[in-house]
């Protein structure tokens, strides 16, 4: 039907190295024509806060290894931050697309800060600190 096939994992939530390979080839196997890997972002209010964010070093092997296994496939990859070093993690694992959150910081400039106290003072969680 000329449909394309698109499909995310997300990295970082308990699965264990077999899991990520058997849901490459089980990737591979349907035909995907897209695939998007991204880090677990811990959240702010949900059982996942305490949780650690997976290195960037297992994306970039979960990629490289999707690409070694689906040459032709778009991979896109998001390591939860906005920075260039995980960008070029990406680039050097195999991806040719990519996710990347932008911010304004001037128009919201009490969101500065970790991406926690960022939330925490959108929510009123505490009080923002004073200039």
């Amino acid at each position: 039907m000329g449909f394309g096939v698109r499909t995310n994992f997300l990295i970082g939530i308990g699965e264990t190295l077999d899991d990520l390979d058997d849901s490459i080839r089980l990737a591979e196997e349907l035909g995907i024509d897209f695939l998007s890997l991204s880090s677990l972002q811990p959240t702010p209010f949900t059982e996942t806060e305490t949780w650690d964010r997976p290195r960037p070093y297992l994306v970039a092997r979960v990629t490289a290894a999707a690409r070694i296994v689906m040459p032709d496939v778009d991979i896109q990859t998001s390591f939860g931050s906005d920075t260039y070093t995980d960008l070029a993690w990406g680039i050097k694992s195999g991806a040719n697309a990519f996710t990347v959150a932008l911010r304004n910081p001037k128009e919201t400039p009490e969101l500065l800060g970790d991406e926690t106290t960022r939330l925490r003072i959108m929510w009123n969680d505490h009080p923002a600190s004073s200039p």
